[in-house]
């Protein structure tokens, strides 16, 4: 009396292999933005210094509309209208400086973009904006939810 051999299963079940897959890969993705967070790190104290007025060209928009452009310590009032063509001959006769925006806070946004248009177009490539540091404080505070 033999006994009938059976042909051997030679497939592999992959079920388990997957579910312990999906199952570290669901651990990892909870945990890795967990583990970027917990990161702490000690940043270095902040001490606010003066601008260098030496080398910067200082343009200071007033609430009537009038600018006034500062350079080596001369002032020079220029009327909206022409300001284009006198910051060109100004600038180009500076040399590459940096360019200082002091603009009131009652000036419309649209006179503040024009000024800063005339500035992109004459070729300023470092540009700043003054703020008064106790307003900017109080006005962050009062954005934050």
């Amino acid at each position: 009396m033999r006994r009938q051999r059976r042909p051997l299963i030679a497939d592999m079940n992959l079920t388990n292999l997957i579910d312990v897959t999906f199952a570290l890969l669901i651990i990892f993705m909870i945990t890795a933005p967990l583990l970027t967070q917990g990161v702490k790190v000690e940043l270095p104290k902040l001490t606010a210094s003066s601008i260098e007025t030496v080398n910067t060209i200082a343009i200071t928009v007033m609430k009537d509309r009038t600018i006034y452009v500062e350079q080596d310590g001369k002032r020079n009032k220029i009327p909206l209208a022409r300001f284009e063509e006198k910051f060109k001959e100004l600038y180009s006769l500076a040399g590459e400086k940096p360019v200082v925006v002091n603009a009131d806070k009652a000036v419309p946004y649209g006179i503040v973009m024009k000024v800063i248009g005339v500035l992109k177009e004459s070729g300023v490539e470092k540009l700043g904006f003054l703020t008064d540091p106790a307003e900017s404080r109080d006005a962050i505070q009062s954005l934050k939810l």
